[in-house]
């Protein structure tokens, strides 16, 4: 595991290995208001480790329309909020680890919002949240976009427009950032692989990140194809074994591997365990 185990500087910050804690299954907080829980904080603390990268699950940047009746998920659009990411951001910095937010807008507030608001309102939203996971202390923050989010499988005209929007959002949270705090996740298998318009535009910001979803199920072809455009660093999350694992990042065609949150108690990924604080 001689790569996987190499330092990397990746973007604003220095990473003394390669694998990534992948955003793990989405939490409901079951405190008023999707506030994170003490819980959460205990899980992140246990899962960081030193001079590695953990990318939070998604995080709600707007409370969630209509009327369901499912348990909040954790946001970041309330002081009670940051307050509360504030208490896992230091459990994660005190073990030496790194952390990144993942903003998300639910599908059901994506779809209906590309249809009544304005592009300048949503990215206007998204600025919001990304200011306040900066209060927070996070390191750094990651547009979802992967699942169908921002992107339509099943209505891939609208593609262009998307793309439009998605690099509207990331210039816009770069100028809160700066250079190497803002990544971007996509699943190209939603998308016509990763459009030229959406390279280019990313390719602008110095230092911004692509955090592809959906190994072993992206051809390496095409994935080679996008290494090649891409001048940002990538990480490559999906179910890998040891061994395929290695051999992308030995290969260059993605700088990071992400992994579930058990990678840490993992011994088919990760034969050692990780360096922690202490």
């Amino acid at each position: 595991m001689r790569h996987l185990y190499s330092a990397l500087p990746f973007g604003a910050v220095n990473l003394s290995h390669r694998v990534v804690m992948a955003p793990p299954p989405l939490f409901h907080s079951d405190l008023p208001g999707g506030v994170p829980s003490w819980e959460m904080a205990a899980l992140y603390r246990h899962w960081a480790s030193r001079g590695g990268l953990i990318v939070t699950e998604e995080a709600a940047i707007a409370p969630r329309g209509g009327r369901s009746q499912e348990a909040p998920a954790p946001g970041i659009y309330s002081e009670a909020q940051v307050m509360a990411w504030r208490g896992i951001t230091d459990a994660v910095h005190a073990q030496g680890g790194k952390i990144f937010q993942q903003l998300w807008r639910s599908r059901a507030h994506s779809d209906s919002a590309l249809t009544r608001a304005s592009p300048a309102s949503i990215v206007a939203e998204y600025c919001r949240a990304a200011r306040n996971a900066k209060a927070a202390d996070f390191d750094g923050v990651e547009i979802q976009a992967a699942r169908g989010i921002l992107f339509n499988p099943l209505d891939p005209a609208d593609t262009d427009e998307r793309c439009s929007l998605l690099a509207a959002i990331a210039e816009a949270l770069f100028g809160l950032w700066g250079k190497g705090r803002v990544g971007v996740r996509l699943e190209p298998r939603h998308m016509p692989g990763v459009p030229d318009c959406l390279i280019e535009r990313l390719n602008a910001l110095d230092r911004t990140y692509l955090h592809l979803v959906g190994f072993p199920g992206i051809d390496e072809s095409a994935l080679s194809t996008i290494r090649s455009r891409f001048r940002g660093r990538i990480i490559l999350a999906g179910d890998f074994t040891p061994a395929q694992a290695e051999r992308i990042v030995a290969d260059g065609l993605a700088d990071l591997i992400a992994r579930g949150p058990s990678f840490s108690s993992r011994s088919d990924l990760l034969p050692l365990e990780l360096p922690r604080a202490g």
